[in-house]
């Protein structure tokens, strides 16, 4: 009897174990816009991650959400415990939740981590988007020329001064 009860409990425990899902996904280069995303994942709980690239600094809106329905009565799409994370490649955490904004986002590899739990029948779908707001760069001379606008207007007010 308790040989049975272990081969049982093994084949609980791997039947958990395998529930557990990860994906990865690579996006490319996200330019300034908006990008979306749509994935389902199977029944039990999951950890997928979005991998992107940003080439220049840039304002970041990031926002996820689970579609839920529901066929008499019972779960067949549903996802609890939604969390969404972006990291850097070095693994730096810079937000977290279901909708987080990133100022001032430098250039560099990033990707976006998310987890939860898929309870419906046939597992779950979750949905997000990535909004980019690229931040103007000044050109290598402007700040030299703004200098010397600046040292010419000095010059003018201390010549009229002189000459009144």
């Amino acid at each position: 009897m308790n040989y049975f009860k272990a081969i049982l409990a093994a084949i609980l425990l791997s039947g958990s174990i395998s529930a557990a899902q990860a994906e990865d996904f690579d996006w490319g280069t996200l330019n300034e816009g908006r990008s979306e995303f749509l994935h389902e994942v199977t029944p039990g709980s999951f950890l997928n991650k979005i991998h992107f690239k940003i080439e220049q600094l840039s304002n970041s809106d990031f926002g996820v959400g689970s579609l839920s329905f529901t066929l008499r009565g019972i779960p067949y799409f549903d996802i609890q415990d939604m969390s969404m994370s972006l990291f850097d490649s070095m693994g730096n955490k810079f937000g977290s939740g279901v909708d987080f904004s990133v100022s001032a986002l430098a250039s560099g590899d990033y990707y976006l981590q998310v987890a939860g739990s898929a309870t419906g029948t046939a597992g779950g779908i979750y949905g997000g988007s990535i909004a980019m707001a690229s931040l103007p760069v000044p050109e290598p001379g402007m700040g030299s020329s703004l200098m010397a606008g600046l040292l010419m207007l000095a010059f003018m007010a201390t010549r009229r001064r002189d000459i009144q």
